[in-house]
């Protein structure tokens, strides 16, 4: 599993389905989609006929065709996700990692927080504290939650308490067969 597909692993940004009917008069050039950042290998327009070739601004999630589509109703199907993978790749790299004895990197936890930090900022700003009828939303509230967990996981790297501690195994020997096994393991070990 790659470095961006762990972080997404913990930060639970899979990528989700989306579709969506948009009505084009024949004039329209783009539109936008209503969930982002887009996953562009995914996108899928049907009815394919009649669809030029397009692009996707997968950080906007604006959809631009080459030319105007004729005129009718097309259904677009998507994955989104929360981060892209370049935003998280970032994040891996602005990170120091803590090495472990032969010199690898161990952490991805460090970046994973600041990816649902980046996450929290956006559904604050995005979602506000909004009330309309049955419908509510708290954005500061999730932010909240999501930098809760990136806290946690600051401190699962840092406190001492959460630092995995490392130990030897032990192999006890207590007769003739035992040494005989051990001896086949260390020979087999070296190898």
């Amino acid at each position: 599993m790659s470095n961006i597909d762990t972080i997404r692993v913990i930060i639970q940004d899979t990528p989700l389905y989306a579709k969506q009917t948009v009505l084009l008069d024949g004039s329209q050039k783009s539109t936008q989609l209503t969930y982002f950042p887009v996953i562009v290998t995914s996108v899928i327009i049907t009815p394919p006929s009649s669809v030029p070739a397009f692009t996707v601004d997968e950080d906007n999630g604006v959809l631009a065709f080459a030319t105007a589509p004729t005129a009718g109703s097309y259904v677009i199907e998507y994955k989104h996700v929360n981060l892209l993978d370049a935003s998280i790749q970032t994040f891996i790299d602005l990170e120091t990692y803590v090495p472990d004895l032969e010199g690898e990197t161990v952490d991805l936890k460090l970046p994973a927080a600041d990816c649902l930090d980046a996450i929290a900022s956006s559904q604050a700003l995005i979602q506000k504290c909004i009330k309309i009828l049955d419908l509510q939303t708290n954005g500061a509230a999730l932010a909240k939650a999501l930098r809760d967990h990136a806290d946690s996981l600051r401190q699962q790297v840092y406190s001492p308490e959460f630092v995995e501690s490392s130990f030897d195994t032990a192999e006890q020997i207590n007769d003739q067969i035992g040494f005989r096994e051990k001896v086949i393991k260390d020979w087999l070990r070296q190898e």
